[in-house]
C-alpha cells in the first residue's frame, strides 16, 4: 500500500512537470460536477516553500486568487507551513505570520461545509503552480491586479492604524510627492534572480527631469540604507522625506546581528553579508522582526500614495504599483536586467 501511494505521488509529479502546473486544475474542472458539487466542498490552502519576504507572498497570493476566483474556490493563507527566517523566531515557534499584518483574503463564512483542502505544497513538495509572470510584469499588467487587491487584501486593524500614522507624519493632503525606491540589499546580495537597481546618477537625472516638468514639493525615499538617503538630501535638500526607522549605515542604530546559523537563500552569490542587510539586522527592539516588517509595509503603502514613481524593481515596488491602482501621474520601474 505504501509503495502504491509513493508511486501515485511520483506519477502525479511527473504529469505536472510534463503537462504543466494547470494540469491538476484541468482535472478538477472536469470532475468538479461529479465529485465536488461545483466546487462547494473545496478550498485552497496557500503555502510557500521558500523564505520570501512579505510582498513576495503578497504578489503570489494575488496571482493565485486571480485564477481561483474563476473556479469560485476560496483561499486560506497558511505561512506557518515552512520555516522562514525573516519572520519565525525559531523552527519550533512557527506561526501564521500573514495574520500579523493582513486579514485573510476570504471571510470564515466562505469556508462553511468546505472539507477538501487543495494545497499548493505537500510533504513531497508537489507544486500546483509554475513561476508566476506577475514578478516580471510591467506597470500596465500589474495594475490589472488592483481589483483583486481591493477585493481581497486588507491590512489588519492594528497595522492599518500604525501605517496611516507613519504616512500622515510626512505626506499631507496637498503635497505632490515623487516616490523614489531602491533595494540596497539587492545590490549587496546580488542574487541571480533579483533585478538590478538603478544607480544614483541615473536616479538624479530622472528626478531632475520630473522636477522641471511637475510641481513636486516632496520626494519620498524608500531605501534600506541610510547613506543613499543622505546622498539624495545633498542634492534635493528639504524636498527629501522618509519614514523614520532604523536603517543600515545609520550611526544612531546599532546592528546586533550575531546569528551564525542564519540560512541565506542559495541564489545569493556573496556569503557573510547577513549583518549588512536590513532583513537580517537586529536593532535590539522587542519583536524586532515584526517591527521591521511593519515599517517596510508603511514605506510601500506610502510609495503607493505618491503622485509619481521612480523605482528599482522589487516585490515591494511591484506591490506599490498594484496598491496605487494606476493613479500615478508618471511611473517608471527600471528594467535593467538581473544580477
Amino acid at each position: 500500500m505504501k509503495f502504491f501511494k509513493l508511486f501515485i505521488i511520483k506519477l502525479s509529479n511527473s504529469l505536472i512537470r510534463i503537462l504543466g502546473p494547470k494540469f491538476i486544475w484541468f482535472i478538477l474542472k472536469i470532475l468538479k460536477k461529479s465529485l465536488f458539487k461545483n466546487n462547494s466542498n473545496l478550498y485552497y490552502d496557500f503555502r510557500r516553500y521558500q523564505s520570501a519576504g512579505i510582498f513576495s507572498q503578497f504578489l503570489l497570493i494575488l496571482w493565485q486568487i486571480q485564477f481561483l476566483e474563476t473556479l469560485k474556490i476560496p483561499m486560506h493563507v497558511d505561512l506557518k507551513f515552512y520555516y522562514n527566517e525573516l519572520y519565525h523566531k525559531s523552527k519550533k515557534k512557527l506561526h501564521n505570520f500573514w495574520n500579523d499584518y493582513f486579514l485573510q483574503p476570504y471571510d470564515e463564512t466562505f469556508f462553511r461545509n468546505r472539507k477538501i483542502a487543495i494545497k499548493n505544497y505537500s510533504r513531497y513538495n508537489l507544486s500546483l503552480w509554475g513561476y508566476p509572470d506577475i514578478f516580471k510584469a510591467d506597470i500596465k499588467n500589474l495594475v490589472k491586479f488592483s481589483k483583486f487587491y481591493k477585493r481581497y487584501i486588507k491590512l489588519n486593524k492594528t497595522v492599518k492604524i500604525k501605517v496611516n500614522k507613519k504616512i500622515s507624519k510626512i505626506i499631507k493632503t496637498n503635497d505632490i510627492v515623487l516616490g523614489v525606491a531602491i533595494r540596497d540589499g539587492y545590490i549587496l546580495a546580488r542574487s541571480k534572480d533579483h533585478d538590478i537597481q538603478p544607480n544614483l546618477t541615473l536616479l538624479k537625472k530622472d528626478i531632475r527631469k520630473l522636477l522641471r516638468k511637475y510641481p513636486i514639493n516632496k520626494i519620498l525615499v524608500v531605501c534600506d540604507n541610510n547613506d543613499f538617503i543622505l546622498k539624495l538630501k545633498k542634492y534635493f535638500k528639504k524636498k527629501i522625506i522618509y519614514i523614520e526607522r532604523p536603517r543600515m549605515s545609520d550611526p544612531r542604530y546599532v546592528n546586533r546581528f550575531k546569528d551564525k546559523n542564519y540560512i541565506m537563500n542559495s541564489s545569493i552569490q556573496t556569503r557573510g553579508i547577513e549583518k549588512h542587510l536590513l532583513e537580517t539586522s537586529d536593532f535590539g527592539r522587542k519583536n524586532e522582526k515584526q517591527k521591521k516588517t511593519e515599517e517596510y509595509i508603511s514605506e510601500i503603502y506610502a510609495l503607493a500614495k505618491c503622485d509619481h514613481l521612480l523605482a528599482g524593481r522589487s516585490s515591494g515596488t511591484l506591490a506599490a504599483v498594484i496598491i496605487n491602482g494606476g493613479l500615478y501621474k508618471t511611473s517608471k520601474l527600471y528594467n535593467l536586467g538581473t544580477y
